[in-house]
């Protein structure tokens, strides 16, 4: 019930962001309204508590991995305003994107960086590439999903659920 609500609110938020600096595309919210898969890559590591592989303790992990080589391309997984585009600490090179409706969504460890601040970008637009940058053990995509400020499970929130 909670991965349905969570679903909803995702929804609603979506659909209920007109007046964001970067509209949705047309059909978007309507035809589309959970989040594409930013990468072709296989999931290889879920959201929540679990052994991190370089500190070898119990570490939340605030978002999903998949697997990918350096250079593989990252997509948005839905449209909206680039935020953030550079480099933060444990994360290495990062893009953020802002939805509308306090959705949020980050792209981590990428080797490259394909947009800047304040870009419009559509669903599906190559906004980085795969890397290994910041803490991480190897190339991957670390994406996260935040609603109104707050972690959500990433793979709740995608259409395909990340399969």
């Amino acid at each position: 019930m909670r991965t349905l609500a969570v679903c909803c609110a995702i929804v609603f938020v979506m659909a209920s962001s007109a007046g964001a600096a970067c509209p949705l595309a047309a059909g978007d919210a309507a035809d589309k309204p959970q989040l594409e898969r930013p990468s072709d890559g296989s999931l290889i590591s879920g959201f929540g508590v679990r052994l991190h592989p370089i500190l070898l303790a119990k570490r939340m992990h605030t978002g999903v991995d998949f697997a990918g080589a350096i250079g593989d391309p990252v997509r948005s997984s839905a449209a909206g305003e680039v935020v953030t585009a550079g480099v933060e600490g444990q994360y290495g090179n990062i893009v953020v994107l802002k939805h509308g409706g306090g959705v949020e969504t980050a792209y981590a460890h990428l080797s490259e960086i394909e947009v800047q601040e304040g870009a419009c970008v559509e669903r599906g637009a190559v906004i980085g590439r795969v890397g290994s940058t910041g803490f991480s053990s190897g190339p991957k995509l670390h994406f996260e999903v935040r609603l109104h400020g707050r972690l959500i499970d990433p793979v709740i929130a995608m259409a395909d659920g990340a399969k």
